[in-house]
């Protein structure tokens, strides 16, 4: 833009309505088309009087910025806590699993369990349609999330799964790694860890440290989970070769 073009969107989000950045943010997080007003809690007279003041145009119950550098000027004054409503009112009224999730997480401020939960359904959603990058980003948020210890590390071993899906293997390795520093006592967690870790160390090369990762990770599920410790063990042959 050039600077009269910044200074002109500049003045004009200055003096725009003190309504503006909970509309800012309403517009800018939520994906094509704009949004409906009503859905979204918005009074038509906040959105009357941001267009008189040609920050937004409007379109029956539908309203959009009306430039782009409109939007981000005014997202930059939004506060933390009016951000978190918007986000909250968009969760709401979004039927979509992955969106709604995000936005759940983007409104939460602790612990909270709703956005995990809605956070692992999106996770499953994005690994049911071969989209291991999404599904390793929310695994790893809603870990961030949850309220249960054991939770936040099942959920963060999925993340690191995910991630070696996706071919992440740095964040796989980390996030297991993670996990397996705390002495993870829990036989089932640790196994899943340890197979995460042995499957990087595999794929870098370093042979011996995937034996003996993926060797421990066999012995821990062959009680429980023999599907799981016979993939272990396959990966752990590999591991001679290397």
């Amino acid at each position: 833009a050039s600077p009269s073009g910044t200074a002109t969107v500049a003045a004009t989000t200055t003096a725009a309505p003190t309504n503006t950045p909970r509309i800012t943010v309403l517009q800018n997080s939520n994906a094509s088309p704009t949004p409906r007003a009503a859905t979204l809690g918005v009074d038509p007279s906040e959105l009357d009087a941001c267009e008189d003041a040609e920050i937004v145009s409007v379109t029956g119950d539908r309203f959009s910025f009306a430039h782009p550098l409109l939007r981000a000027a005014a997202y930059q004054a939004v506060a933390p806590s009016v951000r978190r409503a918007a986000h909250r009112a968009l969760a709401g009224a979004t039927a979509d699993v992955e969106r709604r999730a995000w936005h759940l997480a983007l409104a939460a401020v602790a612990p909270d369990d709703e956005a995990a939960d809605a956070l692992e359904r999106a996770a499953l959603a994005a690994r049911s349609k071969s989209a291991p990058a999404a599904a390793a980003a929310a695994f790893e948020r809603a870990a961030g999330l949850a309220s249960d210890e054991r939770r936040r590390v099942e959920l963060a071993i999925g993340a690191a799964e995910a991630a070696w899906e996706a071919g992440s293997p740095a964040l796989a390795l980390d996030l297991a790694e993670r996990q397996l520093a705390t002495g993870l006592d829990d036989q089932e967690l640790r196994a899943r860890a340890l197979r995460a870790a042995g499957r990087v160390e595999l794929q870098v090369g370093r042979g011996e440290r995937a034996l003996a990762l993926l060797s421990e990770a066999a012995d821990l599920a062959a009680a429980t989970d023999p599907a799981r410790a016979a993939g272990s063990l396959y990966f752990a042959c590999l591991a001679l070769y290397h």
